[in-house]
């Protein structure tokens, strides 16, 4: 049957002078997805692809997927808190103003991995990994593992497994808001936010929160509250992460900042240094954590990475 179908198309092909590809109906070639309809997991993976080909630091490199993926969620998340003056903090934006650097003092890119800045004003930064920032101002972040800046205002950020802001906004209800949106698919965390726009499935997880927008994260666990508000989508803006099948055989015991955790795995007990293999006393590699090593690490956070696999630990 398939040569008799295959000799009818070079036959209808040789009269007709029409090419074969030309014949096949539209469904039996894959259709490329929008950008802005990517999962997250999908964007990270072009945002690994762009770092390794280093095409971002082209001229030609205009950002367009990326902020396309972006300004479809903040539209959601514009229509689902009245906030209307949510905007994307467009990659278009940040290259003039880092051609205007020397004199505005802003507009830095940064593509990688794993990306540590001090100060950021008008950035974009992207990494498959993680990201820390000291000082970040009108800035987009977008990182697969975790995000930490010290000090936060008007940012856009979506961070895969964990997000930590210890100040974040400026301002008071009613005024000109300048609290950075706050996106993962796993949990936040802030100590003093105003005016923040907070959206995690897993935990929202706030010491001092003022008219802070809390959409689509159903657990919360806020100290002290003034004038914020709940919102609930049909759909969510980043899907919750499932859990990896190894992360219910781990107990996480210590949690030392930047330097390691301490843990217990099938009855023994196991140090993880960042960044290393993970080993047991005598020296050897633990056979069951195999390819897995410590990516990041507070003294609240802990965050496992094999791969494209990951396995957040919360401080309890």
């Amino acid at each position: 049957m398939c040569c008799k179908w295959q000799s009818s198309m070079k036959f209808l092909a040789s009269v007709f002078g029409v090419s074969l590809f030309l014949l096949l109906p539209l469904t039996a070639f894959p259709q490329e997805r929008a950008a802005s309809d990517l999962t997250f997991d999908e964007l990270i993976t072009r945002i690994e692809k762009l770092a390794s080909s280093g095409a971002w630091r082209s001229k030609e490199w205009d950002g367009a997927e990326i902020q396309s993926w972006v300004e479809k969620r903040l539209a959601r998340l514009a229509d689902a808190t009245n906030r209307k003056e949510i905007a994307a903090m467009s990659v278009s934006q940040a290259l003039r103003h880092k051609s205007e650097a020397g004199r505005r003092g802003g507009g830095h890119i940064e593509v990688g991995r794993d990306v540590k800045i001090p100060h950021a004003n008008h950035a974009v930064v992207l990494a498959s990994g993680n990201v820390t920032i000291g000082h970040a101002n009108d800035c987009l972040v977008i990182a697969g593992g975790a995000v930490e800046i010290a000090h936060g205002r008007n940012n856009v950020v979506f961070g895969g497994h964990y997000i930590h802001v210890s100040h974040d906004g400026r301002g008071r209800p009613g005024s000109s808001a300048q609290g950075s949106v706050l996106v993962s698919s796993g949990m936040i965390d802030v100590s003093h936010a105003t005016m923040t726009i907070c959206s995690a499935p897993k935990l929202v997880q706030i010491s001092h929160a003022t008219a802070v927008e809390f959409v689509d994260s159903p657990n919360r666990s806020i100290s002290h509250d003034a004038a914020s508000r709940v919102h609930t989508l049909d759909q969510p803006i980043v899907a919750a992460r499932k859990d990896h099948a190894l992360k219910s055989k781990l107990s996480l015991s210590w949690f030392v900042e930047d330097s390691g955790v301490v843990f217990r795995l099938s009855g023994k007990r196991y140090v993880a240094e960042l960044g290393a293999t993970i080993k047991d006393e005598s020296g050897k590699p633990v056979g069951e954590l195999k390819g897995w090593k410590l990516t990041y690490v507070s003294d609240h956070f802990a965050l496992f990475k094999k791969g494209r696999d990951y396995m957040g630990f919360q401080k309890k």
